[in-house]
């Protein structure tokens, strides 16, 4: 998240300069090591993956000496972080993992929109990255309370020292333990950020603050060993620990210093994930609907990825993916344009990486090391050592570089040493994202690595083998994000797939009444980029079973409009979902059928600009990951233009999404209008989606033009809504899930 400051590469470099400066000139703390009366004792708390912030924070503790002049280093321990990569159930009596929003508020006050759920009944699931973060500080507390330094400075493992740092932290110890007015500590905040409304104070000595509540941040503190053990009687932590201390600032001696001296680097990307958020855009405190952007990693030469069924090699593709790379995968063979650039290397590449490709197997490993010299190879294995298997031992021994000696001795030198282009990946291994990034050179992820079984190789159409051209308009190409999984080129027809014979199912047909039919819920949140607050209320039937959806000029809380939105209970994989609609006919309003899901996001649209509804805006976002990646990469999506040839808010016409694994149609009236294979441009989403229909007022001029209060309100009706699923899954807790439309 903090990553996101530095887009720019530029600012990046000066912002690192900058932190480098500083250590020319050192800060001496004359309350700081054995002896002095303060902090004897500094806890670093660091994953044992991250040795690389480790060594930074090392370096900056040697710039910072103590009251004799000797490094603080000699005060450090290293505290080794619990780790969300792995299997993570945390003990009840230490952390809860379920909080609520009031919980939430209670730190950063909010005024909340009548009618909807109260904040004390919106529950919220810890991340896997917050319960990790509790559980190191409670470890980190039990070290204090047992240990025999009165006074510890805690430090997470991405900050630095302020200029100044010294002179502050100085002049506040000496206030706290003035011989004339002695101030009992349990907790003094080195490091902290106010709530966006600000903190609430109360009066102490210059220059402390004591606070009442309304701080966030666990980076830099001190912990007396009185305090320690006061924080362990109060366990467990409900909710994130720096949410969960202010509750605690009631029970506790409690300050702060007038200003943070201790800060969290900017540069380094943060891996935690902050589980208010998404419910804080539901009920439209968070306005910002910028998406943060990925690049892809600088990964030198092709990524070829193999292994026999079982051995996890479809997980190495999503991984790849996950990673920021183009990774096809999963398929019988190549496109012609993508074989040549690969196997003759004439033309450009579109893809970094291949998984499970049946036209690159182990019979071309040699071909390929020599015609890419820097090419990398994975190999999926269900055994750490594949020497055993010969087929393997014979194959794998030119990629190794022993091309000018026998194969057998020249494989067994080579399984027995150390490669920079084979990497050998168990399925078994604890840490298989390790093995992985440290091979290719990227950054560890924040996400778990994926799992789930092998996908057999599906087979791809081959020039000349498409289906007949349909006679459609040609669609107008928006502008769309610059994201991995987009391929943007003219002249590229994607990878498409053999259309295999799909289970189908009677479609089911609902009549919307008062109240809607089961299946269904009427929203009562927003999301970002919607100046409207959905209400129940703003749904009405019209009759013969349909429905309106009505966007009126009326302020709420967070927003100055409320409208109305529609969206299926369950979760569908594949199938057909359609409706009869007739679009709001109003410039800055959007009428919207659509599949979607987060974690990781993925959508497939039909959309209705109000300022011209003679056009149809079809779309589709594609993140990676199975269920609960937290991947929502996305701000544009690949939007085109689709000129219907009629006003759609005229009359009612049918409109239908047909998702299948293979391929994405648009349907108006029964005929195909647009569709789209795999990889073109983005992979077919294939996680399950919710179903939705909505009116809703949207921030950009651009998308729906600016929208007149005069015309309100407006309308958009709806009637026969048909959805023939594949598979369907019932749907978490909109409430609990916090899912962002």
């Amino acid at each position: 998240m903090r990553g996101d400051h530095f887009e720019n590469p530029l600012r990046r470099a000066a912002y690192r300069a900058a932190l480098v400066a500083r250590r020319v000139r050192r800060q001496q703390v004359r309350s700081f090591g054995r002896g002095s009366g303060g902090v004897e004792r500094i806890y670093v708390i660091n994953l044992d993956r991250q040795d690389r912030r480790w060594r930074d924070l090392q370096r900056e503790l040697r710039r910072v000496r103590d009251h004799t002049g000797g490094q603080v280093l000699h005060l450090t321990r290293r505290v080794a972080a619990v780790d969300s990569r792995y299997t993570l159930e945390p003990d009840p009596a230490l952390v809860r993992a379920s909080y609520t929003l009031a919980d939430q508020m209670f730190v950063d006050p909010q005024i909340l929109p009548s009618g909807g759920s109260r904040p004390a009944n919106i529950a919220i699931e810890m991340s896997r990255e917050e319960i990790a973060v509790a559980s190191s500080h409670v470890k980190t507390w039990e070290l204090i309370a047992s240990g025999d330094h009165e006074y510890c400075l805690v430090l997470e493992d991405d900050v630095y020292f302020c200029g100044g740092f010294a002179d502050l932290f100085d002049e506040a110890w000496s206030a706290i333990s003035s011989t004339d007015d002695p101030v009992a500590l349990d907790l003094l905040y080195v490091s902290f950020e106010e709530s966006r409304g600000g903190a609430e104070w109360t009066l102490a000595p210059r220059p402390l603050r004591r606070p009442v509540r309304g701080l966030w941040q666990l980076s830099g503190y001190v912990l007396s060993k009185r305090g320690a053990s006061k924080l362990l009687e109060m366990l467990p932590v409900r909710g994130p620990v720096d949410l969960w201390l202010n509750f605690a600032f009631a029970d506790l001696d409690v300050f702060a210093l007038c200003r943070p001296t201790i800060k969290q680097r900017l540069d380094l990307p943060s891996s935690n994930f902050y589980s208010a958020l998404p419910v804080l855009s539901k009920v439209g405190l968070i306005t910002d609907d910028k998406a943060p952007t990925v690049e892809r990693p600088e990964v030198e030469g092709p990524i070829f990825g193999l292994g026999e069924a079982g051995t996890g090699v479809t997980a190495l593709a999503t991984a790849l993916s996950m990673l920021g790379l183009r990774c096809c995968s999963d398929v019988t063979c190549l496109p012609e344009v993508e074989r040549r650039a690969v196997f003759e290397k004439t033309g450009t590449r579109v893809f970094d990486a291949y998984v499970n490709v049946g036209s690159v197997d182990v019979g071309h490993l040699c071909q390929l090391a020599r015609l890419h010299p820097a090419a990398r190879f994975v190999v999926t294995s269900d055994r750490d050592d594949i020497s055993r298997d010969l087929g393997w031992h014979d194959r794998l021994a030119p990629v190794r570089g022993y091309q000018d000696q026998s194969i057998g001795q020249g494989g067994r030198r080579a399984i027995d040493g150390e490669s920079t282009r084979l990497l050998i990946l168990p399925s078994g291994h604890r840490d298989r994202w390790r093995l992985l990034t440290e091979f290719l050179g990227c950054e560890y992820p924040s996400h778990r690595y994926p799992s789930g079984p092998d996908s057999e190789q599906r087979p791809v159409l081959l020039a000349g083998a498409q289906s007949p051209a349909v006679d459609a308009p040609t669609p107008r190409r928006g502008r769309w994000d610059h994201l991995p999984w987009i391929v943007v080129a003219d002249d590229w027809c994607g990878v498409p797939l053999k259309r295999l014979p799909q289970l189908d199912a009677e479609p089911v047909s609902d009549r919307f009444t008062t109240p809607v039919p089961g299946g269904w819920v009427l929203r009562d949140d927003t999301f970002p980029g919607n100046l409207a607050l959905f209400r129940p209320s703003n749904f009405a039937p019209v009759g013969f079973g349909a429905g309106c959806l009505t966007l009126k000029d009326e302020r709420t809380a967070v927003r100055e409009y409320t409208s109305a939105a529609l969206s299926s209970a369950r979760h569908y994989q594949y199938g057909r979902f359609g409706a009869e609609l007739k679009p709001a006919k109003v410039a800055g309003l959007v009428t919207g059928m659509f599949l979607h899901r987060n974690s990781p996001r993925q959508e497939i649209d039909i959309e209705f600009p109000g300022n011209d509804t003679t056009k149809l805006l079809i779309n589709v976002y594609f993140n990676p990951g199975e269920e609960g990646t937290r991947l929502e990469y996305g701000y544009r999506g690949t939007p085109e233009v689709i000129d219907l040839g009629f006003d759609a808010a005229d009359d009612y016409h049918h409109y239908e999404i047909r998702w299948t694994p293979e391929s994405v149609g648009w349907w108006v009236d029964g005929c195909l209008v647009r569709e789209r294979d795999h990889w073109c441009p983005t992979p077919i989403p294939h996680l399950p989606m919710q179903f939705h229909i909505n009116l809703w007022h949207t921030r950009s001029a651009a998308l729906a033009g600016k929208l007149r209060r005069r015309h309100l309100p407006a309308h958009a009706f709806f009637r026969q809504v048909d959805v023939r699923a594949v598979s369907r899954a019932d749907s978490p807790s909109l409430a609990v899930r916090g899912d962002v439309l």
